[in-house]
């Protein structure tokens, strides 16, 4: 078996794209920034995420994060499975809400969680 998630390209939002989160608790709270580009010819999604921490009500960091992701779409991820010996057995929407509730991915979709096996090689005699 081969389990992985995977980022499609139907889930991305247009670029550049902003977003912000904050978490909070009794001494800390913790700000992330984030800006992402898409590359509609490479096929890949960068992301700067800038944090901010404040513990006690005082800066106690300051960082910047830089990631680079290529996305896929799902019959490009399973050609890519069978050309290197996997067959996809199925395929979940990994942003579902409900873990317990997994739906076959929508064009939208932008986690995808792939389940596949090896495929089995046959022998002529």
């Amino acid at each position: 078996m081969f389990i992985f998630e995977f980022w499609s390209v139907g889930g991305l939002n247009p670029s550049p794209y902003q977003s912000w989160l904050k978490i909070q608790n009794d001494d800390l709270t913790l700000y992330r920034l984030s800006e992402s580009n898409f590359d509609v010819q490479t096929r890949i999604l960068d992301i700067d995420m800038h944090y901010i921490v404040i513990r006690n009500d005082r800066l106690a960091e300051d960082f910047t994060e830089t990631h680079r992701i290529r996305c896929y779409e799902l019959p490009a991820m399973q050609e890519y499975l069978n050309n290197n010996g996997f067959e996809l057995i199925t395929a979940y929407d990994w942003d579902s809400k409900e873990m317990a509730g997994l739906t076959a991915p929508k064009k939208e979709a932008f986690r995808i969680l792939i389940v596949s096996k090896r495929q089995h090689e046959t022998h002529s005699e």
